[in-house]
C-alpha cells in the first residue's frame, strides 16, 4: 500500500468529511468491501465502518492474501463477485479508479452502486502524490517562495502532474505570471491551464521571468532543452519544483 499517500490523504479534512458522509448513505444497505486488508484495517479504527455499516463480506484487493475469514467477515474472491448480494460496493483501496475497473471488469455490468473512498481526479494520482510527498513538496514550494521573493516566475509543464500539484498544495506565495508547455501549439485553443495564462517556449524571452520552475518529474532532459534552445544568451534561471539530489534527478 501506498503508505505515505494513505497517511496524507486520512488526515485531510475533505477527505474525513466524504467518508463520514459515505458511512452515513450506507446505513441500512448491504455493503461489499473492495480493498486492502491492512487499509481497511487503520480505516476501521478511524471511522469504526464495520459497526456503522452492515457488511456482507470482504473482497481483497488482487495485492491482499485471501483467507476464508478476517475481522469476522467472510472473505471472497474477485471472480466470485457476481455471486454474491449486496446493494452497495465500497472501495477502501487506496488504487480507487484501477479497483474500480477490476470490480466491474469481474461483475461484467456496469449498473453498480460503487463508492470509491480514494477517488481522485487524475488517473494515478495516488502514485504521483506518493513521490511527491517523498520529496517533500511542502518544503520545496517553501523554500521557492523565498528564492523567487519579488521575481517572476513561469511554471514549466501544464500536464497531469502540475495540476495534482496545483489542486493539492498552496502556490499562491510564488508570483508566477504563467504556464508553459511546449505542447502549446497542439492546445493553442486553450489559453489557460489551472488559472495560469498558458505559453508557447517560443515566448520565453519576451516574458522574461527571473526564474523558470519546472513542473514535471523528469527535469534534466527539460534543462537541457530549455538552456540549449532559449536561455543561452539570457540571465533566466531554471529551478526544479522538487529540490532533489543530483543521482535522482539523473537516474529519473
Amino acid at each position: 500500500m501506498l503508505e505515505e499517500y494513505f497517511k496524507w490523504k486520512t488526515s485531510r479534512k475533505d477527505f474525513i468529511e466524504n467518508t463520514n458522509n459515505v458511512i452515513s448513505e450506507l446505513k441500512g444497505k448491504n455493503v461489499l468491501i473492495y480493498g486492502e486488508t491492512g487499509g481497511f484495517t487503520k480505516l476501521n479504527k478511524l471511522y469504526k465502518i464495520k459497526n456503522n455499516t452492515n457488511i456482507v463480506c470482504f473482497c481483497p484487493s488482487k495485492k491482499s492474501k485471501n483467507i476464508p475469514f478476517w475481522y469476522g467477515i467472510r472473505n471472497i474472491k474477485l471472480k466470485n463477485i457476481a455471486k454474491e448480494k449486496f446493494d452497495t460496493i465500497l472501495i477502501t483501496s487506496v488504487m480507487g479508479r484501477n479497483a474500480a475497473y477490476d470490480i466491474l471488469d469481474a461483475l461484467k455490468k456496469d449498473n453498480i452502486d460503487i463508492k470509491i473512498l480514494f477517488n481522485e481526479n487524475i488517473v494515478d494520482s495516488n502514485i504521483n502524490m506518493e513521490y511527491l510527498l517523498k520529496h517533500n513538496i511542502e518544503s520545496s514550494i517553501k523554500r521557492l517562495e523565498k528564492i523567487s521573493l519579488n521575481k517572476k516566475v513561469l511554471f514549466y509543464g501544464s500536464g497531469l502532474f502540475f495540476k495534482l500539484v496545483n489542486e493539492y498544495f498552496d502556490l499562491s506565495g510564488i508570483n508566477v505570471i504563467g504556464v508553459v508547455d511546449k505542447h502549446f501549439s497542439q492546445v493553442h485553443k486553450i489559453k489557460d491551464v489551472c488559472g495560469y495564462k498558458l505559453y508557447s517556449p517560443d515566448d520565453i524571452i519576451e516574458l522574461n521571468p527571473d526564474y523558470i520552475i519546472v513542473t514535471t518529474k523528469r527535469v534534466i532532459p527539460i534543462f537541457e532543452e530549455l538552456y540549449s534552445k532559449y536561455l543561452k544568451n539570457s540571465d533566466i534561471k531554471i529551478l526544479p519544483l522538487l529540490k532533489k539530489n543530483i543521482f535522482s534527478l539523473l537516474f529519473e
